[in-house]
């Protein structure tokens, strides 16, 4: 069951999860928002690289330039975000519903994508080199001057997509 969390908790949980970077406090290094609902918040350039959000939601947040490499973000729901330039690489969006979000020239390096709803999202001039995305409901999406070498895009319901201008450099 989703819980709704105020601001001044998620501020905490952040600054918490710096003191254990800094080795200023004891723990496993994993920022845990699981279950969440998190609303207008701004994570612009922040390291969370260890977060874990499970069946949360983020609605209206800002992620720009945020480093999420590795993140494990499966089960999630994001709406009307912004996460352009932000670093995604390795991180696993299995199972999640994007709405109205904006991940222009955001980096998905190695990223995995399946079961997910992408839904009016801006992945304008994004790199999907070496990630897997497949399996997806993909509407109203554009993914205009993407880098997709090596990326595995299949078995997607696709409806109003757009895909012009995309680098690759694939296999013969």
């Amino acid at each position: 069951m989703e819980r709704t969390i105020e601001r001044e908790a998620v501020v905490e949980l952040i600054a918490a999860d710096q003191r254990k970077r800094n080795g200023d406090s004891p723990g496993d290094r994993l920022l845990c928002l699981d279950n969440k609902a998190v609303a207008g918040f701004d994570f612009s350039g922040l390291v969370l690289s260890d977060m874990s959000a499970q069946g949360s939601s983020f609605q209206d947040c800002m992620f720009e330039a945020c480093d999420l490499f590795g993140a494990d973000l499966r089960h999630m729901t994001f709406k009307n975000c912004v996460f352009s330039k932000a670093l995604l690489g390795k991180s696993v969006l299995n199972d999640c519903v994007l709405e109205h979000c904006d991940f222009s020239e955001a980096d998905f390096q190695r990223a995995e994508i399946m079961n997910a709803q992408l839904i009016s999202c801006k992945f304008r001039g994004v790199n999907l080199s070496g990630a897997i995305l497949s399996d997806s409901m993909i509407h109203g999406t554009d993914f205009s001057g993407a880098q997709v070498d090596g990326a595995v895009i299949e078995d997607n319901e696709e409806v109003g997509v757009i895909w012009s201008s995309i680098g690759y450099r694939g296999r013969t």
